[in-house]
C-alpha cells in the first residue's frame, strides 16, 4: 500500500504550519519574579531534562519509553509555585511538587509534574563557554583557596572560608558542618602548620570534568606534606569553590 499527500494537502499541512509559527511569535516570556529566581538552572533526571533560562523560555525534553517530546518555549505566567508555557498555541502548566530544596545528600533538587530533578553543577547554557584557568590563574586561585583554608584552621573555625565558597555550596554545607568536617585538622594544627612552605607540587594536570567543574590535585609541603583536591565551578564567569578534600601525613 502507498501512501500519498495530494497538493492540496501539503498546502494545508504548510497553512497550519504558518499559523502555529504566526501563533507562537506573539507570546513573549516574562520575566522571572524574584520568589522564583531559583528555578533558573538546568534540571535532570533519567525521564526529564529542563533548562529554565533568565529570559523566560524553557528547553525541555522528556523522554517516556520510546516517546520523547521536547520543546523550546516561552513561560507566560506563573499560578502560585507552578508556571505556564505557551506550546503550539497551548497553554500548559508544569506542576511545581515541590520547590528547589536540598536534599539529605546536600544536593538541589525540585519536583516537577511528580518527577525528581538534579539541579546540574553546570548550568548548561554556558557550558560550551568555559575554559580551564591560566596557569598563572591557577597558582593563583588555587593558593588563595589554601591560604584562607590556613588562616581558618589556625583560627580554629571556618567562618570566613564558608563566606568565599561558592554559592551553590553554600546552599549545601553550613559553617557548623566544616568545622566538623576538618576538626581532626583544627585539633593537631600545632603540627599540621608548624611549617608554612610553598612547595607546590600538581598530582595531575588541571582538567575540566563532565559537568565543567574545574578539578585540581596539588600537595604542599609544610612540615608534614598536605594533599588537596578542589572542586570549582563556574558561577557568574568566576571559579567558585564547590569541594575541598584534605588529607595529610
Amino acid at each position: 500500500m502507498r501512501s500519498e499527500i495530494s497538493a492540496l494537502g501539503v498546502r494545508k499541512l504548510w497553512i497550519i504550519a504558518l499559523l502555529i509559527v504566526l501563533l507562537t511569535s506573539c507570546m513573549e516570556a516574562v520575566s522571572i519574579p524574584d520568589d522564583k529566581k531559583d528555578y533558573i538552572w538546568t534540571w535532570q533526571s533519567n525521564e526529564m531534562y529542563l533548562n529554565i533560562g533568565k529570559d523566560g523560555y524553557i528547553d525541555y525534553k522528556k523522554k517516556v519509553l520510546a516517546n520523547e517530546t521536547s520543546v523550546n518555549w516561552p513561560i507566560t505566567k506563573f499560578e502560585n509555585e507552578d508556571f505556564i508555557v505557551w506550546i503550539l498555541g497551548i497553554e500548559t502548566k508544569f506542576d511545581v511538587q515541590k520547590v528547589p530544596f536540598t536534599n539529605e545528600n546536600w544536593n538541589i533538587e525540585m519536583v516537577i509534574d511528580w518527577i525528581t530533578l538534579l539541579k546540574q553543577k553546570a548550568n548548561n547554557i554556558v557550558v560550551n563557554k568555559i575554559k580551564i584557568p591560566s596557569s598563572s590563574d591557577l597558582d593563583k586561585l588555587t593558593k588563595e583557596t589554601i591560604t584562607e583554608f590556613h588562616n581558618n584552621v589556625k583560627a580554629g573555625k571556618f567562618n570566613n572560608f564558608h563566606k568565599n565558597i561558592s554559592d551553590l555550596w553554600k546552599k549545601q554545607i553550613t559553617v557548623t558542618k566544616l568545622n566538623e568536617l576538618f576538626a581532626n585538622l583544627i585539633e593537631n594544627k600545632d603540627i599540621v602548620l608548624k611549617s608554612w612552605k610553598w612547595k607546590v607540587t600538581y598530582k595531575t594536570k588541571p582538567s575540566l570534568d563532565k559537568n565543567n567543574d574545574l578539578l585540581i590535585e596539588w600537595s604542599i609541603s609544610w612540615e608534614v606534606t598536605v594533599y588537596f583536591k578542589l572542586n570549582y565551578i563556574n558561577e557568574n564567569w568566576k571559579w567558585k569553590l564547590f569541594g575541598i578534600d584534605v588529607n595529610y601525613k
